[in-house]
């Protein structure tokens, strides 16, 4: 029997959803959504799972990508050196295309963040593999600069902490994940859980305490603005970073992110910080037979 195009398809989506869900970095990533933005239009795994695949049409897919071929779903990127009358007669090869109804802005929907939180699950590991979630503001927000560059120097103090001062784990970090319902992460994998997180939530309290140091934001701010510079080196690195920028918030951002960064100040960085970092959501991934909650459950006062 000669499999269809899209039977082909549908089990390569299979087969990588089980993947993910024996891969402990992928589950753990597909708990965050489940557990924590429960509740919200994130909670939804963009892949699917094995049940929304199998019972999936061909014509299921026509329509919904048939949906999004519409003038106000879609926007051009041009990056480069062209004339406006090149990009207009390229871009009116796409006047077949129909408006399409007017979207549907639904209000986002943040997670709980009043208190701290634990999800478990029990799994036989050589190592547990814990995040832990806190909230973010929005991107193009006027917190957003200062939560980007108060991430990754909490980053850089876990990393120190964690790898270079106790050796717990391989690679310990925080991020920041940028869409609309924006977060902030911690990340590690770690045989000694309690310790790990330990020094994860004490490197929260005490910058909530004491601050950042003007060292800590000098340094960072080199380091990004450098980032930021390298990144401009291509053409199809400038078409990202605006595509992206628009997506979340407005391409405009571009146009302004050097200048807040570089007009930030530790005062910043510490109100917007202490702003977000009020609880944090554990997702916790492992063996739970020895576990301690309340190490998880802890004030952040």
């Amino acid at each position: 029997m000669i499999k269809t195009r899209s039977t082909i398809k549908k089990e390569e989506s299979l087969s990588l959803i089980k993947q993910t869900e024996s891969d402990p970095d992928g589950h753990l990533g597909d708990l965050v959504y489940k557990e924590v933005f429960k509740g919200t239009r994130y909670n939804t795994i963009v892949q699917g799972s094995e049940e929304s695949i199998q019972k999936m049409k061909i014509e299921d897919v026509k329509n919904y990508y048939g949906s999004l071929v519409a003038k106000n779903k879609l926007y051009v990127v041009v990056v480069g050196n062209v004339s406006e009358d090149d990009i207009r007669a390229k871009v009116g090869q796409l006047k077949g295309i129909q408006s399409g109804p007017p979207p549907v802005i639904a209000a986002e929907t943040k997670p709980d963040f009043s208190k701290s939180t634990l999800y478990k699950e029990d799994r036989k590991l050589a190592t547990n593999y814990i995040q832990g979630i806190l909230n973010a503001p929005a991107p193009g927000s006027a917190d957003w600069t200062a939560m980007k560059i108060a991430t990754r120097i909490l980053s850089d103090r876990l990393f120190v902490e964690i790898r270079t001062k106790r050796n717990l784990s391989y690679a310990p970090y925080a991020f920041l994940a940028s869409n609309k319902n924006s977060y902030m992460g911690m990340y590690v994998s770690t045989t000694d859980p309690a310790a790990s997180v330990q020094v994860m939530t004490d490197e929260v309290k005490k910058i909530r305490k004491d601050g950042f140091t003007e060292q800590e934001l000098k340094n960072k701010k080199e380091e990004y603005l450098t980032g930021f510079y390298m990144n401009l080196q291509t053409n199809s690195a400038l078409n990202g970073m605006l595509g992206t920028n628009e997506n979340l918030s407005s391409w405009k951002e571009v146009m302004t992110v050097l200048e807040k960064v570089k007009n930030l100040s530790v005062e910043d960085l510490n109100t917007t910080f202490r702003k977000y970092s009020t609880s944090i959501q554990w997702i916790y991934l492992g063996e739970t037979s020895q576990l301690d909650e309340k190490l998880f459950l802890q004030a952040l006062e």
